[in-house]
């Protein structure tokens, strides 16, 4: 009988959504959790007591030279992603990033570069397009089961409190709802219309640091349209701009 070997993770952040990452894993035979980085090492430790994490790091350094580390799972706020992702990919591992990979398509392709030139696998954690419904919609569109898609429609959105300084609302930490919610809607689209838009109209609500918390957009493709929408549901927005 072969046995796979397991891939060896190491989690950069130690923040929430860290915590579904690594609940997860503890169920996988073709994974096992490394280490844990934090910036502080009462951070990481107070993380690593709910899983049994073998090593403790303060610091993002010591986990992308980490011997023992083969890929490493990026669960940091959005704008410290593109960083962070080029730093593991330099150092010779493997990157599963949280949502969105980067602020910026030029980033984006950067790291696709970067990926390239040390044959390293990267990937955004876009969880949405591996369930069981989304991958059987998709089998039935390719086989013409349920004809031609003309609209896709995806709304998205949860209750989000506006608190001054909270990252889901702080500029410099890449907040807003299209971030957090609207990609979700944004790939859904991408995945079943598979082009790129020629045109798309956005309307949006600001909160009061001028981050979006309610936004509508449609995008014209080739082939389709797409309605899209995120929102906070609790936001306390100040004006409505269209764009």
């Amino acid at each position: 009988m072969t046995v796979e070997k397991k891939v060896r993770w190491g989690v950069l952040g130690a923040g929430r959504i860290a915590h579904t990452f690594c609940k997860d894993i503890q169920h996988s035979q073709f994974a096992e959790l490394t280490a844990v980085a934090s910036r502080t090492k009462s951070a990481a430790q107070q993380f690593a007591d709910n899983y049994k994490t073998p090593e403790i790091l303060e610091g993002y350094q010591a986990l992308y030279l980490h011997p023992n580390v083969d890929a490493i799972y990026i669960a940091t706020p959005h704008n410290f992603h593109f960083e962070q992702a080029a730093a593991a990919l330099k150092a010779g591992k493997h990157v599963l990033c949280e949502k969105p990979i980067t602020v910026s398509p030029e980033q984006c392709e950067q790291l696709i570069q970067l990926a390239g030139e040390n044959n390293r696998f990267l990937m955004e954690g876009m969880w949405s397009y591996f369930l069981p419904t989304i991958l059987k919609a998709k089998e039935w569109v390719n086989s013409g089961r349920i004809g031609k898609i003309h609209q896709v429609k995806a709304d998205f959105g949860y209750p989000v409190t506006f608190v001054e300084g909270d990252r889901m609302y702080n500029p410099a930490l890449a907040g807003g709802c299209l971030l957090d919610m609207g990609i979700y809607t944004l790939a859904i689209a991408q995945y079943f219309i598979n082009q790129l838009p020629d045109l798309s109209l956005v309307s949006h609500k600001l909160a009061k640091t001028g981050v979006e918390d309610d936004l509508t957009l449609i995008a014209q493709y080739p082939d389709a349209t797409a309605t899209l929408a995120c929102v906070n549901a609790k936001a306390n927005a100040n004006k409505r701009m269209l764009t």
